[in-house]
């Protein structure tokens, strides 16, 4: 994103209502735990090259 744009968004913040900074809140949060998640799930995968359910060197769906 490029600075103008982000700028543009910070300054409407401003106008959001209590309940929809609280739920703007709660979805960037929600998408920083996933981003955590995906990043310590794709990390151990790299580390130990297998499932980490069966231990099975093929992961993939079925």
């Amino acid at each position: 994103m490029e600075q103008t744009e982000y700028k543009q968004i910070v300054a409407r913040l401003e106008g959001l209502t209590d309940a929809q900074f609280d739920a703007l809140l709660e979805t960037l949060r929600y998408r920083k735990d996933a981003d955590g998640v995906q990043r310590l799930v794709m990390a151990r995968l790299a580390e130990r090259q297998c499932c980490p359910y069966c231990e099975g060197r093929t992961i993939g769906s079925v």
